[in-house]
């Protein structure tokens, strides 16, 4: 029985931390980006969370759909990007026509970055995060995580 104290041990911590998400039940932060406008007002958010999971939001649906899992060291660093950038000091809100944002999400409070009009050019840092975000996104049929 004593042997087993340490398998018993590791499997419980593998269970908390390897832990899934819904949509109803958020760690307390979480990464929003997406972008919308346009004629029909319509928008695309994405929301990642710590642990890789990925959900979409389309204003035409307005449910979140689990749409998979991105690597959760990769997510993880993008969380560390926000941070090393510097983005929840920075405040930019100057939406066009066409817009994009960013947004932290931290114990209910939220930090929310949004360019896209004309004569108000967003920070290059800002620019590459949403670039980085973006490339995360995992491609293929939504899924029931």
């Amino acid at each position: 029985m004593i042997r087993m104290l340490p398998i018993l041990a590791m499997l419980l911590w593998l269970s908390t931390s390897c832990k899934k998400h819904t949509i109803d039940d958020l760690p307390a932060t979480q990464l929003h980006f997406g972008s919308g406008g346009g004629f029909a007002g319509a928008y695309t958010e994405y929301l990642l969370l710590e642990n890789g999971q990925c959900f979409k939001k389309e204003s035409l649906n307005g449910d979140y759909q689990a749409i998979g899992k991105t690597k959760k060291s990769e997510a993880k660093a993008l969380f560390s990007q926000w941070e090393t950038a510097k983005l929840a000091e920075m405040d930019f809100k100057h939406p066009g026509n066409l817009y994009y944002f960013v947004a932290m999400d931290v114990e209910g409070q939220t930090h929310r970055l949004t360019w896209g009009a004309s004569g108000h050019s967003a920070d290059d840092q800002l620019k590459a995060f949403y670039k980085a975000c973006n490339a995360l996104i995992p491609v293929g049929k939504p899924t029931n995580n």
